[in-house]
C-alpha cells in the first residue's frame, strides 16, 4: 500500500535530520580547530626609557602556541623584532636594532600566551606593535601600542643680554621624549608668550629643548620656566625672581643661572 501524496516517511526525515546536524556539528569542530584569536592589551602601554618592557598577547581560546610561528613586527616599518617557529628563536629577519634585546617567553607557551620582552627601552621602540601568530591553517594577529617616555633635567636659566627695552632669559632642558613643552609662568601664574623656541635631537634620540622670554622693567616677582612631558604628566621647573623696575634678575632658588 503507496503513502499518501504530499506524506514522507517520519523515520527517514529523523535520520536525515540527526545526520545533517552531525555533520554540521563536525564541520564547525573542525573550522572552531583551525580558527586562532589573537588578543592584544586593547590600550597603549607606557614605559621609561631605560627600563625593561612585557608587551602582552595571547590566544583566545586558550591554545598550546608551541608548535606554532609566532612573529612580532613593527608595524610602521612590517620588519621583524622577534621571530619563533616550532619551538626555536629565529634570528635571521631581526633588525639589528633589537639583536640581544628581545625574549619570547616560554612558560607560557603551552597556555597560548606569547609576552615579548624588550629590555634597555629607547626612544625609537616608541609605536605600534604587531603580534602574529599562524601555522599552515590559519592566521591572526593584534596590534600592542608602546608609548616610551622619558622625563629630562631641571630646566637651566640664563641671561642672554638686553633686547627690546628688556632682557632676554633663556630657559634650556635636556633629555626628554617625546618632544615636551616650555612655558613661562609669570608671579601670577599667567602664561608669557616665548620670543624664540628651539628643539634637537641627540644621537639616543632625546630632545633637548630652548625657549627665550624678554623681560622688561615691568615685570616684577618670580618667573617660572616649565618643561612638561605631557606623555607622562611630569614637569620641570626653575625660576628667577625679577626685582625693581630695572628688569635685573637675581636666583631665587637652588637651580643654575649662568649669565651669558
Amino acid at each position: 500500500m503507496g503513502l499518501p501524496w504530499g506524506c514522507s516517511h517520519p523515520s527517514f526525515n529523523g535520520h536525515a535530520r540527526g545526520l545533517l546536524t552531525s555533520l554540521f556539528t563536525l564541520l564547525l569542530l573542525q573550522l572552531g580547530s583551525a580558527q586562532l584569536r589573537v588578543v592584544g592589551p586593547g590600550h597603549p602601554l607606557t614605559a621609561t626609557v631605560g627600563q625593561d618592557v612585557v608587551l602582552p598577547c595571547h590566544l583566545s581560546p586558550q591554545r598550546d602556541a608551541r608548535s606554532l610561528e609566532v612573529r612580532w613586527i613593527r608595524d610602521d616599518l612590517s620588519k621583524t623584532v622577534h621571530h619563533y617557529r616550532n619551538g626555536e628563536d629565529l634570528y635571521g629577519e631581526q633588525m639589528e636594532a633589537y639583536a640581544g634585546r628581545t625574549e619570547l617567553a616560554r612558560d607560557g607557551l603551552s597556555a597560548g600566551i606569547l609576552v615579548l620582552q624588550i629590555m634597555g627601552l629607547r626612544p625609537s621602540d616608541d609605536g605600534q606593535y604587531v603580534c602574529t601568530v599562524g601555522d599552515a591553517d590559519a592566521y591572526d594577529e593584534a596590534i600592542v601600542e608602546l608609548e616610551v617616555s622619558a622625563t629630562g633635567a631641571d630646566p637651566h636659566l640664563s641671561l642672554g643680554g638686553y633686547e627690546a627695552g628688556g632682557v632676554r632669559v633663556l630657559c634650556r632642558s635636556a633629555g626628554w621624549y617625546p618632544l615636551p613643552q616650555l612655558l613661562w609662568r609669570d608671579a601670577r601664574g599667567q602664561h608669557l608668550p616665548s620670543v624664540s623656541q628651539t628643539h634637537s635631537q641627540d644621537q639616543e634620540g632625546l630632545f633637548e629643548i630652548e625657549g627665550a622670554v624678554i623681560v622688561t622693567g615691568s615685570m616684577e616677582g618670580p618667573l617660572s620656566c616649565v618643561v612638561k612631558n605631557s606623555r607622562l604628566q611630569q614637569e620641570r621647573e626653575s625660576s628667577l625672581h625679577i626685582a625693581g623696575k630695572n628688569g635685573t634678575a637675581r636666583v631665587r632658588c637652588s637651580w643654575p643661572l649662568r649669565l651669558s
